[in-house]
């Protein structure tokens, strides 16, 4: 996966959930460009933004297509460190916003969605709507989304209660989150990022960016049919 390519949408293209995020903000852009260029760094610089605004603004106005922008590249599995499988990977161990110690391992045996995100990224905030409604959707079936809040314990919990987010949230610190980002196949430390985990923990699809309809209807769905040895 080109994680660039990512970040503008599954196919390369910007979507309404792209509009939708940075509207959801006044500084959405400014925000957007952090989370692109540095993580957890509310100290962006202008040239930062500016680098990202120089793409997006002719983009959003029509004058250049993405794909005019980006190199062409496909968002399908991507060996996360060569390693194939989470459950090879060092035990990701975090606590909850209860400040109970819970390992990723706890869910093993559900498909999971491992997303990344923080209160203050725009983006976060218009894909997890929708990650909500797949969690109450599907949790029937086996699926398991799994949040990692990148950000303060207080800021998290006031998101969750203003959202009604009903899934797990897990918190980890600036420092350590930048170190999860890199070792789960994020080296840029661009959010929200998501990893879509099989049954048998297979790591199947990552997502840089917002993890829209389509690619949870290609890459997500499709594993709540399968079980160990076989389909449903």
């Amino acid at each position: 996966m080109n994680p660039t390519i990512a970040v503008f949408g599954r196919t390369g293209i910007v979507t309404a959930d792209w509009i939708q995020a940075f509207a959801i903000s006044l500084n959405g852009a400014a925000v957007y460009s952090c989370a692109v260029y540095r993580f957890a760094s509310h100290r962006c610089s202008l040239t930062y933004v500016i680098k990202l605004l120089a793409i997006l603004v002719p983009m959003f106005s029509g004058m250049i297509h993405p794909a005019a922008v980006l190199a062409s590249g496909n968002t399908g599995f991507k060996p996360v460190q060569g390693i194939a499988n989470a459950w090879d990977m060092p035990p990701l161990i975090l606590e909850d916003l209860e400040g109970k110690q819970r390992s990723l391992y706890d869910w093993h045996g559900n498909v999971i969605i491992l997303n990344f995100w923080a209160s203050w990224c725009g983006p976060c905030q218009a894909e997890i709507p929708h990650l909500i409604r797949y969690q109450r959707t599907y949790a029937g079936r086996g699926l398991q989304i799994v949040g990692v809040g990148l950000d303060e314990k207080r800021k998290l919990r006031n998101f969750v209660r203003t959202f009604g987010i009903d899934y797990p949230i897990l918190f980890a610190d600036a420092e350590h989150g930048r170190a999860l980002l890199g070792q789960w196949g994020d080296p840029r430390q661009i959010l929200p990022f998501s990893v879509v985990i099989a049954r048998d923990g297979h790591i199947h699809f990552i997502q840089t960016g917002i993890l829209d309809e389509e690619s949870f209807t290609d890459y997500v769905l499709p594993l709540l049919d399968v079980v160990s040895g076989g389909t449903v």
